[in-house]
């Protein structure tokens, strides 16, 4: 029985390994078009191995992995592959040992936010593209909306807060992937809270109350500082989160009310494309009432006041 298990762990392990091996090369082969999308395929396949055997099979895995890939791919990919299998390796420890979802999250997070990091920051000259280029098409961008920002504004700053948000994005990404994939599998799996139960943390809702204002504030008075930036950055997170949660708030409204919600919201999206079209309302408005209805829900639980109706 034993000899059975450990032949059916190497077969495993030799097959995770080929899969690798045939990724990378098609990597190669369209010019490393896939080195952005490894973090999202690679660590699931090794999470389930982690999880079904131990570490030190995981951890042999992860050696031969690395050592294949040094010998088929250039440096970033070997550093794209090399995070995403101990960011595999780690998930799969901590899912084995039965941590929480939160602890999951965290480290999907982290191992994003090393790639992230790492490649625009170290491994530009390489890769030819880095936080230059970023900032040269936010130029771009501003210039050809009409956008004008404060003179002396460090857009380095602001271009790094966009890489620890869509690092945070990404992180979460892979989670809900690994997540999706166990419950296919019916594989046991730490369950998320229902989704009728989230809601803006009411922390979050307080500071938006102090944060946009003084986003608004800044950014008419076109000034020029460090907390200005700050703010930006800030008042852009929350807006995200806004829009998220208001999303789900729509989408409870129109499943409470069946084909009324429905409608009634259509309604609604038509006035304002119709509004916009007129030019009574600015650009984007539908956005930023999706924001507010989400922080909004911070402070009164909207799915909550529904569904005691």
């Amino acid at each position: 029985m034993i000899m059975k298990n450990r032949t059916k762990e190497i077969t495993h392990g030799a097959l995770y390994l080929a899969l690798i091996a045939v990724l990378l090369i098609i990597n190669r082969q369209t010019g490393n078009i896939l080195d952005g999308y490894l973090l999202w395929i690679l660590p699931v396949p090794l999470i389930l191995y982690t999880r079904n055997y131990s570490f030190k099979s995981g951890l042999i895995l992860v050696l031969a992995a690395f050592l294949l890939s040094f010998f088929l791919c250039t440096l970033t990919t070997v550093f794209y592959v090399t995070v995403s299998l101990l960011v595999g390796l780690i998930y799969g420890i901590a899912l084995k040992k039965g941590c929480s979802n939160n602890i999951l999250l965290l480290i999907a997070i982290c191992g994003s936010l090393i790639i992230t990091f790492v490649t625009c920051v170290f491994f530009s000259s390489l890769s030819g593209y880095g936080i230059k280029e970023d900032i040269e098409m936010f130029n771009e961008l501003t210039a050809y909306f009409n956008v004008s920002l404060p003179q002396g504004w460090d857009i380095k700053l602001l271009i790094y807060g966009v890489y620890i948000i869509s690092g945070i994005i990404e992180g979460f990404l892979v989670h809900l992937i690994t997540f999706f994939v166990f419950t296919r599998l019916k594989i046991p799996f730490p369950q998320f809270v229902n989704v009728d139960k989230l809601k803006m943390p009411l922390a979050l809702s307080v500071l938006s109350v102090v944060i946009i204002p003084l986003y608004l504030y800044f950014f008419t008075l076109n000034m020029d500082s460090k907390i200005s930036e700050i703010i930006l950055l800030l008042a852009s997170f929350i807006f995200l989160m806004g829009l998220f949660f208001g999303y789900l708030v729509i989408l409870y409204f129109c499943r409470i009310y069946g084909q009324k919600g429905i409608m009634c919201c259509i309604v609604v999206l038509l006035i304002v494309i119709a509004l916009r079209l007129m030019n009574f309302i600015p650009a984007g408005t539908g956005f930023y009432l999706l924001a507010l209805t989400g922080i909004l829900d911070g402070f009164l639980d909207i799915k909550e006041r529904l569904r005691r109706k």
